[in-house]
């Protein structure tokens, strides 16, 4: 069997997954805790442009729209929960045009997100509130994941209708700027009337 290669400085396949198997033992001894977000990433945008503090808690079963915190690869990904398939967990960041390439299985699930730190402020997720823009945000990444499929097809008809050797996207690009217009409307008009001002939080709060 042919090893699999590795970049300079990794460790190879095996110490990897003993450090993946490692970070769970430790996670599944903590029941809650606190993740920043990195600002090098945009794939839950506009919910969560980087720089954010997540309050991330394990137990709840997870729900269609709940922001799930969960082992992905090459490390933890809060993505929100757009489905579900037997045992495994269905994922898709706000920013992404279609679902996570691998579902989440159980023994990935770190916890559930549960309230969101930014601009010295705090919004819990839990209420009905919450639980109706998550909803909303899960139905549209659905929806946009359908509208996105849909124009790939179509990229693939031009496709043939176009001299060979030729790489044609135009409905992709198109349909996507669409997309990302839409949920930044949709956090616009919805993420304040379903979430409120937030709350200051304690050091902002006794200045």
């Amino acid at each position: 069997m042919t090893p699999e290669p590795s970049l300079p400085g990794t460790p190879p396949p095996a110490r990897r997954q003993a450090l993946a198997s490692l970070t769970r033992e430790a996670l599944r001894s903590i029941d809650r805790g606190v993740v920043l977000v990195s600002s090098e990433t945009c794939s839950m945008a506009p919910f969560l442009r980087g720089g954010e503090r997540i309050h991330w808690r394990r137990g709840p079963r997870p729900r269609r729209g709940d922001l799930l915190l969960f082992l992905g690869r090459p490390g933890p990904v809060v993505h929100r929960v757009v489905g579900r398939r037997g045992d495994v967990l269905v994922t898709q960041g706000d920013n992404r045009p279609a679902p996570d390439v691998e579902p989440v299985a159980e023994a990935d699930v770190v916890g559930v997100v549960v309230a969101v730190e930014r601009d010295g402020r705090r919004w819990e997720l839990a209420g009905s509130g919450p639980r109706l823009y998550a909803a909303g945000a899960a139905l549209l990444s659905l929806a946009g994941g359908v509208v996105y499929r849909g124009a790939v097809l179509a990229d693939a008809v031009l496709r043939r209708l176009v001299p060979a050797g030729r790489d044609v996207r135009a409905t992709r690009p198109v349909a996507w700027f669409l997309l990302r217009g839409i949920r930044a409307a949709f956090h616009l008009l919805f993420f304040r009337a379903c979430h409120g001002p937030g709350c200051p939080l304690e050091e902002d709060a006794d200045r």
